[in-house]
């Protein structure tokens, strides 16, 4: 009796073996009709079918986040869409963007899907096999320049550079309408070489209107650009460049006159007018090279420094000295440089070259309607930046003020990269 008793209780413990739903079966017709089966439903609308038919709608077996149901018989075309929906297992994670993947006589493919609730819904053309599928959204990134760079103009205001001055001056307005042209969110300021009196020493100049650079919403800046860059020749004899953008951008960054100049991660040119050497002391050159690489490292945006000076002691006639300091230090960013005895406008042709506001990218996976988000690295005060698709659907343009780091993220339409 004690024998029975226990193999009584070892069958108590054996779990029970789970059923498959059972199958829906019905014969539906021209006016259409529903199967429904443990959640999963199949909803035929009038007109699908010219003719009475026998359909089945049965599960399987399991899939990965549902089970994978069966619409026979098969082959059968539907004049109009039928609706399926797809129950989903309850203990399935990251469900919000199913889809169903439906084979049928065309082939496979994920559909258009609702999911709502545990269940996942789209429309079928033909009957055949689904279920509902887990998907992934994708997220390429990419490298922007921006549209945005600071310029500074550190002009010689000594006694000799009157005509070096009016030369500037006739660039003005091409420059500011070549940047306007390009979309180019530029803050343009002015300082000059003299740091020996305190009121000037190391800060914007004012411009008038009461600013201290230009921005493309600044009212008249190509006329207001070409008189700010008569800056006189009343200043110092003795051209201190290095210390005059020193100052301006680091230790006298925090003044009042400077506020608002410099953008973080916004690049920097910067473009030295002077017909001497530069004969600053402080900075050292030593400093000075470090402190351009650490305005790099901490903007993550390019420094270029431009430069109109003499190329050699003897170039003309009125030149002090050759800028020998000055030609180093366009060297080592990459600027342009131009011969103060011919004229400044290689160099300011060159201004701005380091925006560039629109960006084509291409993306490995056609993006689903509406799934797509951007995300940029930049300071939020430069705001997210447009993206438009261009004629082909995997090509992408990008308009950024600031440089720095592009993330789209979506859910792709088509499973398989694409191969251009």
């Amino acid at each position: 009796m004690s024998l029975i008793l226990a193999l009584f209780a070892c069958v108590q413990d054996v779990p029970p073996v789970e059923q498959p739903p059972q199958a829906a079966v019905d014969t539906i017709g021209a006016e259409g009709g529903t199967l429904v089966s443990e959640g999963g439903s199949v909803m035929v609308p009038p007109g699908a079918l010219d003719a009475d038919v026998e359909l089945t709608w049965r599960s399987i077996g399991p899939g990965e986040i549902s089970d994978v149901w069966a619409l026979d018989p098969a082959g059968l075309a539907f004049a109009a869409p039928v609706t399926v929906t797809i129950p989903l297992y309850p203990d399935a994670t990251d469900v919000e963007n199913a889809a169903i993947s439906w084979t049928d006589g065309v082939g496979g493919r994920r559909l258009d899907t609702v999911v709502g609730g545990l269940a996942a819904t789209a429309l079928v053309y033909g009957t055949g096999i689904g279920e509902a599928v887990p998907r992934t959204r994708i997220s390429e990134s990419f490298e922007v320049p921006g549209s945005a760079v600071d310029i500074l103009l550190v002009i010689d205001d000594s006694g000799s550079m009157a005509e070096e001055q009016a030369q500037l001056a006739q660039l003005a307005h091409g420059l500011i309408e070549r940047l306007e042209t390009r979309g180019v969110d530029f803050h343009i300021g002015i300082t000059t070489t003299d740091t020996d009196h305190a009121q000037v020493a190391g800060k914007l100049r004012p411009l008038g209107l009461g600013e201290r650079f230009l921005t493309p919403q600044s009212p008249d800046a190509p006329d207001r650009l070409a008189s700010a860059v008569l800056v006189g020749t009343d200043g110092s004899s003795e051209e201190t460049g290095r210390a005059a953008l020193y100052q301006l951008l680091q230790t006298r960054a925090a003044a009042p006159e400077n506020q608002g100049f410099r953008r973080p991660q916004a690049p920097l040119e910067v473009l030295f007018v002077s017909d001497e050497e530069d004969r600053t002391l402080v900075p050292s050159l030593q400093e000075f090279n470090q402190w351009l690489r650490s305005l790099e490292e901490d903007s993550g945006a390019p420094v270029v420094i431009h430069a109109v000076v003499g190329l050699t002691d003897v170039d003309c006639d009125g030149l002090g000295r050759a800028g020998t300091l000055y030609l180093g230090y366009a060297e080592r960013t990459g600027g342009t440089v131009s011969d103060i005895c011919v004229g400044p406008g290689p160099s300011v042709a060159t201004l701005g070259a380091t925006a560039r506001p629109v960006t084509d990218v291409q993306l490995g996976f056609l993006p689903e309607p509406d799934s797509l988000r951007v995300e940029h690295s930049a300071d939020p005060g430069f705001g997210l930046p447009d993206v438009e698709p261009l004629d082909r659907p995997h090509d992408w343009r990008i308009h950024a003020d600031a440089p720095g780091t592009v993330t789209f993220s979506y859910l792709p339409v088509d499973p398989d990269p694409f191969e251009p």
